[in-house]
C-alpha cells in the first residue's frame, strides 16, 4: 500500500515541474527590463575573483521565461525576464577558463535567479 502511495506522490511532483499553459498565459512577467545588462555586469563585478579579466562574448536581449525553486523547497515557479551572458574569465591561477552561459531571471531590472553552468535550465 505504500509504494502506490510513493508513486502518486512522486509523479505528482514530476507533473508540477513546469508551469500550466494556464500559468504561463496568466504569469505576471514584470515590464521588459532596461538596465539587464548592467545589472549582470554589477553581478560578475561582484562575483567573480578578477572581475577586471571579464570578457563578454555576449548579453542576449529579455525573453519571458521562469524558473523553479527545488522541489525540496517547494518548487514554486518565478517569472520575469531571462537574459543569456556568455563570459570568459581568469580564476584564481590567473587563466582564462573558456567561455561559458550563464542565464539570469530578472523582475523590474534586479536579477531574482541565476543559471550557472553546472547548474541545470529550467525554463
Amino acid at each position: 500500500m505504500v509504494f502506490p502511495l510513493l508513486a502518486l506522490a512522486f509523479l505528482t511532483a514530476c507533473a508540477s515541474r513546469t508551469p500550466t499553459p494556464e500559468q504561463l498565459a496568466s504569469a505576471n512577467y514584470g515590464p521588459t527590463p532596461r538596465l539587464h545588462k548592467e545589472a549582470i555586469r554589477e553581478y560578475f563585478n561582484r562575483t567573480l575573483k578578477d572581475p577586471y579579466s571579464v570578457v563578454y562574448q555576449k548579453i542576449s536581449e529579455p525573453v519571458k521565461g521562469w524558473t523553479r525553486d527545488p522541489l525540496i523547497s517547494g518548487g514554486a515557479h518565478h517569472f520575469g525576464w531571462l537574459v543569456d551572458a556568455t563570459i570568459n574569465a581568469k580564476n584564481a591561477y590567473g587563466g582564462y577558463v573558456g567561455y561559458k552561459t550563464y542565464s539570469f531571471l530578472l523582475r523590474d531590472d534586479t536579477i531574482i535567479d541565476v543559471i550557472t553552468p553546472e547548474t541545470p535550465m529550467a525554463y
